[in-house]
């Protein structure tokens, strides 16, 4: 057994990093389905027979539209070209209704009939807060768009007329003058009743005037495209694990990030990926679709599937507090209304949910929604912390606090555990004077050392292993805390002691453009005492030692820039490590070195009792 323990503590430090490594670096691999350009040279041989073929007895509304849609605008989606903000597009969006519940404040446009943007009214600690949904964006969100034959989409922003409106609801209609309407309506959830942050939605495209069937198209298969609006990244989503797309098609689940479309340089120019203008889901059905960062997110979900799901990149300002590359991910969903007979409709039918990502309301979505939290391999691990999260909160009403008061009572589950592991890792310490002597000993035959040292280790009921038991256990927790803190919405904003945001590094000045932030030093002062305080495995060598006396230095390394919710529980972690280490040291009664009493020996077959003494 000998380094045994340093070798295994070291083993699952490394396993930690490792995981946390790979769960970062998680990237969807997917490669682009890329239409062909808009030269028609290139046009699919399929799609030239479909443009080519009449459909009898149909009449299609792209066809006679364009002589009374002025706003439509036309968007190329060539492979390799990003879409870029035009201003004119944005001027074009101007707010002519506003709607609100207590918790949203929504702006909607008549072109198109669509959301220029959502603001939250509650998400800063009771106030409004600075994260605009859809600010300053190119599209709207829910905006309808047609896809052509070439691969490009034909934005539908008609103008729309309210025809219906009150304090949580409006419904849009736009009349081709063909016996064609098209009728967008959208109602803001109750905050005493339903979810505040969905709003309902219905497109209807009716066929009222017409005495043959309507297609959309210049096919029957044109598909409809719905925007889910863009998610811009987080300044604090420092490596761009959270803004990403998502959706959902049969149960599985699928998160194109932003290093997609960005592209990646590789390791020393191995992986390099270039990056990619649009993605398109390899699916023909979805359950639902979204686009988010990493507190908020949007999420439509539609009463019957739909036909496909895409996204696709928007160049934005660089950031001078932010210098990573960025992006804006714009999601679309699909829809194919195929034919539309005389005096019927189709309909698009869901609910959109646009609000903070939290967990109690994601899950409540009903399909699988609260995957968008991202919590990671060990999400069941996050899932528990944070309804423990949740119910402390209710109690006390501070989130730092409430951390604390977790990482009291996380600690008090595992107490027995990491004791146990104290008292054994003290009794090492006190066996260091025996294993020497008989590494002395046996210093030729290290098979003989071996079998003594395990005989002493047996003698006094000494588990060589026991002090990598907490470590172990601790990694799963430490790994779930790490993604539930991170992607926590709750703590964004919230101030503790000296700290203004717990879902940030809690930097309290700048020094040569480096940033101080006191929790991780004072993490780090607390693992190295933690350190001192933890014997070392006899056998280990002095290399290895000096590697684990190392360790708080590295953690302090890479916990630098953890938000300081996380850096708080770790530091209370390590503080009531200390009590506990120095409890077990100062009782005798734990830390003695008493051998342990041998089994009886077993009964001979045979034997009735005792055995008797023989009469001389």
């Amino acid at each position: 057994m000998k380094n045994s323990h340093s070798l295994i503590g070291l083993a699952l430090i490394g396993l930690a990093f490792g995981m946390l490594y790979f769960q970062n670096k998680q990237i969807q691999d997917q490669q682009p389905q890329v239409p062909p350009p808009s030269d028609s040279s290139f046009l699919p041989q399929e799609a030239e027979n479909q443009a080519a073929q009449s459909i009898e007895g149909a009449e299609s509304v792209a066809e006679v539209e364009d002589e009374f849609i002025p706003a439509t605008v036309e968007e190329s989606f060539e492979p390799g070209i990003a879409a870029e903000t035009k201003e004119e597009e944005k001027l074009a969006f101007e707010t002519d209704l506003t709607l609100r519940n207590e918790f949203l404040e929504v702006n909607f446009t008549k072109s198109g009939g669509a959301i220029k943007e959502i603001s939250f009214l509650q998400t800063k600690r009771g106030g409004r807060d600075d994260y605009v949904f859809n600010e300053d964006s190119e599209v709207t969100a829910l905006q309808l768009s047609r896809r052509e034959l070439d691969g490009s989409t034909k934005r539908l922003n008609y103008p729309y007329q309210i025809i219906s409106q009150d304090n949580r609801a409006v419904v849009f209609e736009y009349d081709t003058g063909k016996g064609v309407k098209f009728v967008r309506s959208y109602q803001l959830g109750d905050p005493d009743g339903e979810e505040p942050y969905t709003i309902r939605h219905s497109t209807q495209i009716i066929n009222s005037g017409n005495s043959k069937p309507i297609i959309v198209g210049a096919t029957e298969n044109t598909e409809l495209l719905l925007t889910l609006g863009m998610a811009l990244p987080q300044q604090s989503d420092r490596f761009g694990d959270f803004q990403s797309f998502a959706y959902q098609s049969f149960g599985e689940k699928e998160f194109v990030k932003s290093k997609y479309f960005i592209g990646s340089k590789g390791f020393f120019g191995m992986g390099t990926k270039a990056p990619k203008s649009r993605y398109l889901g390899e699916t023909d059905t979805y359950d639902w679709a979204s686009v988010k960062n990493q507190f908020f997110v949007s999420v439509f979900t539609p009463e019957s599937p739909g036909s496909g799901a895409y996204a696709r990149s928007v160049s934005i300002p660089s950031d001078p507090n932010n210098p990573r590359d960025a992006v804006g991910i714009v999601g679309e969903i699909g829809f194919t209304p195929g034919k539309i007979l005389p005096n019927s409709d189709y309909a698009i039918n869901g609910t959109y949910y646009v609000g903070p990502k939290e967990y109690n309301r994601l899950v409540q979505l009903d399909r699988g929604q609260d995957a968008l939290m991202q919590f990671g391999f060990f999400k069941e691990v996050s899932k528990i912390l944070l309804t423990l999260l949740y119910w402390v909160q209710g109690f006390v009403g501070n989130w730092g606090v409430s951390i604390i008061l977790m990482t009291v009572i996380v600690k008090g589950v595992f107490w027995p555990l990491t004791s146990y592991s104290a008292k054994s890792s003290k009794k090492m310490q006190l066996l260091q004077e025996p294993m020497k002597e008989l590494r002395e000993k046996y210093a030729d035959k290290p098979e003989k050392m071996q079998r003594e040292t395990m005989a002493l280790f047996k003698k006094y009921g000494v588990n060589p292993l026991a002090g990598c038991l907490p470590m172990l256990v601790q990694i799963p927790i430490f790994i779930g805390l790490y993604w539930m803190l991170r992607t926590c919405s709750e703590l964004r904003y919230e101030p503790f002691l000296w700290i203004q945001d717990l879902s940030q590094p809690d930097t309290v000045a700048r020094i040569g453009g480096f940033p101080l932030n006191i929790m991780p030093l004072l993490n780090g002062a607390a693992m190295f005492f933690q350190m001192q305080l933890m014997p070392m495995n006899p056998s280990a060598d002095p290399n290895q030692q000096r590697i684990m006396k190392f360790m708080p230095l590295m953690f302090l390394f890479f916990m630098y820039s953890f938000s300081s919710g996380l850096v708080l529980y770790w530091t209370v972690q390590s503080l009531l490590s200390i009590l506990q280490t120095v409890l077990v040291y100062r009782s005798k009664k734990n830390v003695e070195l008493v051998p342990v009493a041998a089994p009886a020996a077993p009964a001979k077959p045979g034997a009735k009792g005792p055995a008797r003494k023989r009469k001389k």
